[in-house]
């Protein structure tokens, strides 16, 4: 548990910094114009997943080296919660989370910025703990599939991706 915990908080430092990278971007850039390309933004992220639109999601398909993990157990499972708590350096499908950065840079506090990456560090943290405990259920009843995996790629998770996306989109004309 405490791992998980390590995890989290350093997922929430990285949603720290990324809100604060887009608070930057925001401040430069005119209120407006970064409204409005948020929104034309959003409008193709929530098309590219309904339709199948092909628009490229900032993701980087890259697994953490087993040497920036070869410290304490805690150590490794914070280094992991910064990497992914950032959401670009490792295999992300869905675009909502990098959206939901730019809403909170553009529209909300740091506060917001800082439970997406404490969300996002505690989410996939936990979703490593099943993946073991999926790898032991494989194990033990020679399962092509665990429930967990099955989840996952179940159009419930599609669906809660356009709901949240349609939310962020509904969310920003409001703002407008």
């Amino acid at each position: 548990m405490v791992y998980v915990v390590t995890s989290a908080f350093s997922g929430a430092m990285m949603g720290f910094i990324l809100y604060s990278l887009f608070r930057l971007v925001t401040s430069i850039v005119n209120f407006s114009v970064m409204s409005s390309l948020f929104l034309v933004l959003a409008i193709i992220y929530f098309a590219r997943d309904l339709i199948n639109f092909p628009f490229p999601v900032v993701q980087r398909q890259w697994q953490i080296p087993p040497s920036w993990v070869s410290f304490s157990q805690q150590v490794n499972m914070g280094i992991w919660g910064m990497i992914l708590g950032a959401g670009v350096f490792t295999y992300n499908p869905f675009p909502l989370f990098l959206l939901m950065y730019l809403y909170a840079g553009i529209y909300l506090s740091p506060v917001s910025g800082i439970l997406i990456g404490l969300t996002f560090g505690l989410a996939r943290s936990l979703s490593s703990v099943a993946d073991s405990f999926r790898s032991a259920d494989y194990n033990k009843h020679n399962k092509k599939e665990a429930s967990f995996q099955k989840i996952w790629t179940s159009s419930w998770y599609r669906i809660l991706h356009l709901s949240g996306t349609g939310a962020l989109i509904l969310l920003a004309i409001s703002k407008m």
